[in-house]
This record gives C-alpha cells, sequence and structure tokens, in this order.
C-alpha cells in the first residue's frame, strides 16, 4: 500500500507548473518519473489528476507518495542524521520564538534553506518533524518561505486546517509583515512606497527577478504587481541606512528587487547588487567582514488568530551579524516600530 503525504500550496508558489514545484521540494526528478505519476494519479491536486504542467494556486492540496525524494518519512528514520543535522536541529530548537496549539514560530537562521534544492546540505523543512515541542503532533507544515539567507519570523502549522486558514490570512493581505535591511545608500525620501511589478528574468540562471515598471500585468510576461512601504530609521554618512520594510505584498524576492530598483541593494546581497556587497565600506569594516552576510531580517508578524480569536504579534531578534554591524556604527535596534503605515 503506497502512504501518501499532503502539501498545501503556498501564495508564492501561485502560477507554478507542478513539475517545477516537484523537483524544487524533492530533487532532480526525472520529467519521466513525474508524467507517469500524474498520469497513474499518484500526484494529485485537490483529488484530481493533473497534467505536469499544471499551474497551482494558493490553498490548493497536493497530495503525493511519501516515497518521493527526500521526503520526511526517510530523515526520520532512525541513524539517518548526521551530526550536522542534529547541531542545526538543537538550533532551531532553541529558536523556537511561539507556540501554540496551532502554530510554531522559528527564528530561522540566515544561511539554511527553508526547503530543499540542489546542493543544499540541509533544510528547515527536513528538521521540522524532529523538533521538540510541548506537546507531539503528527507533522508540521510550512505556511511561508523565507530566503536562504534571509533571517527572522518563519511560520509553520500543527495541522493541514491550520495551515489553510492561516494561508488565507496571507492571501487575503491579513498579516502584517515588518523587515529589517540594512541598504547600500540612503533611500530619498527617507519615508515612503515602492510600488513596480515583478516578472522573473528568464535570463538568468538562477531564479531571479526583476522590476518592469508600475503596470499590473504587461502582456506575456506574468508581471505581478508588487507594493514595499518604507521607513529609514538610521544612517551611517551617505553609505547606509537601516531601513524598515513594510510589504504589502508577498512576491517572490520582493524586497530585494525594490531597493535595488531604486539603487539602494541590501547589504550582503550579491544577487540584487551590481558591485561586491563590501567593496564600498571602509577598509576597518571590510577587514572585520561586517558586511560579509545579506542584511535581510523577518522581525515580525501580525494577526488575528484564527482559532484563538485575539491578535498575535511574533517578533524574533536579529542574528549576530545584524548585531556586530549596529554596535559598530552605534545603532540603537531597541524600541523600533513593528509598523509606521
Amino acid at each position: 500500500m503506497t502512504h501518501l503525504s499532503s502539501e498545501v500550496v503556498r501564495a508564492d508558489d501561485a502560477d507554478q507548473r507542478l513539475d517545477r514545484w516537484l523537483r524544487r521540494n524533492f530533487g532532480k526528478l526525472p520529467q519521466s518519473l513525474i508524467e507517469k505519476m500524474c498520469r497513474k494519479g499518484s500526484v494529485k491536486v485537490d483529488g484530481k489528476k493533473v497534467k505536469p504542467s499544471f499551474r497551482l494556486e494558493p490553498e490548493q492540496v497536493i497530495t503525493l507518495p511519501e516515497s518521493i525524494g527526500t521526503d520526511i518519512s526517510k530523515t526520520n528514520k532512525p541513524g539517518v542524521l548526521s551530526g550536522y543535522d542534529h547541531s542545526i536541529i538543537n538550533q532551531l530548537n532553541s529558536n523556537i520564538i511561539y507556540e501554540d496549539d496551532y502554530l510554531v514560530a522559528i527564528n530561522k537562521p540566515p544561511g539554511l534553506a527553508t526547503q530543499g534544492g540542489t546542493n543544499q546540505r540541509g533544510h528547515l523543512d527536513k528538521y521540522l518533524n524532529h523538533l521538540t515541542l510541548t506537546k507531539k503532533v503528527e507533522q508540521l507544515r510550512l505556511i511561508h518561505r523565507l530566503d536562504k539567507e534571509t533571517s527572522g519570523v518563519l511560520l509553520t502549522a500543527k495541522s493541514l486546517i491550520a495551515t489553510r486558514e492561516m494561508m488565507k490570512l496571507f492571501k487575503t493581505k491579513n498579516v502584517g509583515k515588518s523587515y529589517w535591511a540594512v541598504s547600500h545608500g540612503v533611500p530619498n525620501p527617507k519615508n515612503g512606497e515602492i510600488k513596480s511589478s515583478l516578472v522573473e528574468d528568464r535570463s538568468q540562471a538562477s531564479r531571479r527577478m526583476t522590476s518592469v515598471g508600475t503596470l499590473h500585468h504587461v502582456p506575456g510576461n506574468n508581471a505581478k504587481l508588487a507594493l514595499t512601504n518604507y521607513s529609514v530609521q538610521f544612517t551611517f554618512g551617505k553609505l547606509l541606512a537601516l531601513v524598515l520594510l513594510f510589504p504589502q505584498t508577498g512576491r517572490t524576492h520582493q524586497l530585494r528587487v525594490h531597493l535595488s530598483s531604486i539603487n539602494h541593494p541590501i547589504l550582503g546581497d550579491n544577487k540584487y547588487s551590481a558591485t561586491p556587497s563590501s567593496s564600498s565600506l571602509p577598509i576597518d569594516m571590510q577587514e572585520a567582514k561586517l558586511g560579509s552576510r545579506m542584511f535581510l531580517h523577518a522581525r515580525s508578524l501580525r494577526f488575528q488568530h484564527p482559532f484563538l480569536k485575539k491578535e498575535i504579534t511574533i517578533r524574533a531578534e536579529v542574528p549576530k551579524h545584524f548585531e556586530d554591524l549596529a554596535r559598530y556604527l552605534e545603532w540603537d535596534l531597541k524600541n523600533l516600530p513593528d509598523t509606521t503605515f
């Protein structure tokens, strides 16, 4: 008998082909295998057979065999986890910042991918079912994603029902999100909004987005409107700024692309910066490697809890490289607002 597992399509996976979603989540699966699974119905979307080219929508449920790729059932077997895996699990256990009967929030460390992919030594999704919780659950499910080098609040759910309810909040823009970033240069004006449509740049080998102006849709390129509010809190001359970011939409790489589009890319973001991240910094800062990591941190999530029926705000402390830079520049990170909009 084939054991099946279920995964819910997140908002940032919308409009993605099923075969691409499978490869991103379970490694380099042969196209022939994907076609066979779809044809035989071992992979279904909302209980229906679909083709590998099927375009996914948020909140759809994908059922698939537990034996596919690097699935959770394999990583749960005793002896499979390495010493490196256990060190990451211990770190994640110490980084649990919120838990109730429905949800668990983790302060994701930078450098840890949310999900598996090519050349990923480990990823958070692999470790979720090894976390020590107040009450054991069958499976923790990711509700959203953070980029590998982005740290901060990452929300998971203890049940499929909780996953779907929280994803509805994200989809309907009923989750307030705040991020902290350090930008090259100082945005002008110091408070404002960035509004442009984003589209995948297919000329790049890696997944990269680009800004294509303020049109909601450009024919043929699937561009999607993105809106980010921002507020500059501290500056270091004209070289750096600490910027609070409040995304009103949830597009792939939105904050990174938006800051780059106004010529103030995030410090350490080599994908969206035209020059090496630390080359413009003073020599002493370069020698101390203060610009060696990406400075984007998911500071908080705020939402009306769908089950507890009260407003919840979850905050995550910044990682060490963020603290080191702030200390060097004498920026006081205490009491910064979660929102100014």
